[in-house]
């Protein structure tokens, strides 16, 4: 615990995320290995991020309905499927609290007129190490700030550096940051996946995939249509003269440069930048409404453009979750099943038992089957073993004939016995 801590600290070390390790580590320590714990964290996180998403989309605004139906947007997407079922994104999921947390707060100082000082300056700047900690992304907060500062309170060239001075104290930060992610101790160096490709080709490329996961299009969207779309996007903000539009802009290009610049992932990596779009969508549709229903009171058209946005976005994800695959997509089935195997033959693990699995159901991935067991051995030192055929030197052998589980070894070879099939 002691190294997490102090790799939180010294936010610059070569060190992988550690404040996603603080989040596991410290509650394996109060509640060991039950996943229930894990996931209502994880679930609390996301609420956060709701009110968050929220919370931004109301100070660039200063609309409540622009919020609501910004968060309505981007409180749920099947393509983020990751998000909901996997502890594994919570560095996502952190990263998205601090660095929302950090850009909320300093942009409702600078609303009133004020400059962040003193302890809310320092907050910020804690807010943003959490964010870097958490994931890589978080670097793209200063530009973002910078670009507030641009767009919303522009003044002469020496109130502009005093303006910026804390943006810049954070850009400042960013540089001992990524030189401690460059060093040949980091991970991020040791896979080509994670090494940055610095040319705009590279960044249509990558942005247009996830616009294709998001959007739910599979050929249109190309590198060549997507910088049309982006420099559109820019030039409508700019020619409405509408500086919510361009921030919301410079939210969803400037937040995802980290992760527009190597090769793509799934698309809950876009969970940052994506309020972005969420941000810019809504805008535009209330400015649509109010050349269409300006007439009526405002809780009414406000109240008919949430319900229409909704019905849309129920109707094109149920439809997308079923071309996904639902449950099968996730494994469900299968773990469903292994489990139910295990329990209809009794199966027991000693604690810190050697497992030999022949013909794994979840092939052909790897920790699976060997999570799947230490969750239900209540047993994180069990370890799992894969082979072809049975092999004497395990004590407890497990073999799987397609997805059932045929046969189980409690002992010797000598002991070896079919097991009963249920009818």
């Amino acid at each position: 615990m002691l190294s997490i801590l102090r790799a939180n600290v010294l936010f610059f070390s070569p060190s992988y995320r550690p404040m996603g390790g603080l989040f596991y580590r410290s509650l394996f320590a109060a509640f060991g290995f039950h996943p229930l714990p894990f996931r209502i964290a994880f679930f609390l996180f996301l609420t956060v991020n709701l009110g968050l998403s929220w919370r931004i989309a109301e100070l660039v605004t200063g609309s409540q309905e622009v919020a609501g139906l910004s968060t309505l947007i981007g409180a749920f997407h099947p393509r983020l499927v990751d998000l909901y079922w996997s502890t594994g994104t919570i560095y996502d999921v952190l990263c998205f609290t601090f660095f929302y947390a950090a850009l909320c707060l300093y942009i409702e100082i600078r609303n009133r007129g004020r400059v962040p000082r003193g302890g809310a300056a320092l907050l910020i700047l804690v807010f943003f190490v959490c964010a870097l900690n958490s994931k890589e992304i978080a670097v793209g907060l200063p530009p973002l700030m910078l670009a507030y500062e641009l767009l919303f309170h522009r003044g002469s060239p020496r109130d502009m550096l005093r303006q910026a001075r804390l943006p810049l104290i954070a850009a400042v930060l960013t540089a001992p940051y990524i030189w401690g992610k460059l060093l040949p101790g980091s991970l991020l160096t040791q896979f080509d996946r994670y090494h940055p490709d610095m040319s705009f080709s590279r960044f249509l490329s990558t942005y247009a995939s996830y616009l294709r996961e998001l959007l739910y299009v599979e050929t249109w969207l190309t590198p060549v249509s997507t910088g049309v779309l982006l420099l559109a996007l820019l030039l409508a903000a700019l020619l409405i003269r509408s500086r919510a539009l361009v921030f919301s802009w410079c939210l969803a290009v400037v937040a995802a440069l980290p992760i527009a610049l190597i090769p793509p992932r799934t698309a809950f990596e876009f969970y940052i930048p994506l309020t972005g779009w969420t941000l810019y969508i809504a805008i535009v549709l209330v400015l649509l409404r109010t050349k269409i229903l300006g007439r009526l009171e405002r809780p009414v058209y406000g109240l008919l453009t949430f319900l229409a946005v909704l019905c849309l976005l129920l109707r094109a994800h149920r439809i997308q979750r079923q071309r996904m695959g639902g449950p099968e997509l996730l494994g469900q089935a299968v773990i469903r099943r292994v489990a139910q195997d295990l329990d209809r033959h009794h199966v027991v693990f000693p604690q810190g038992e050697r497992v030999l699995v022949v013909n794994d159901p979840f092939t052909p991935q790897r920790y699976e089957l060997l999570l799947l067991l230490r969750l239900y051995a209540d047993d994180p030192s069990l370890e799992v073993d894969n082979a072809p055929t049975d092999d004497c030197t395990y004590q407890i052998m497990l073999r799987w004939d397609g997805s059932r589980l045929d046969r189980v070894r409690n002992g010797p070879c000598i002991a070896v016995s079919p097991c009963p099939r249920s009818t």
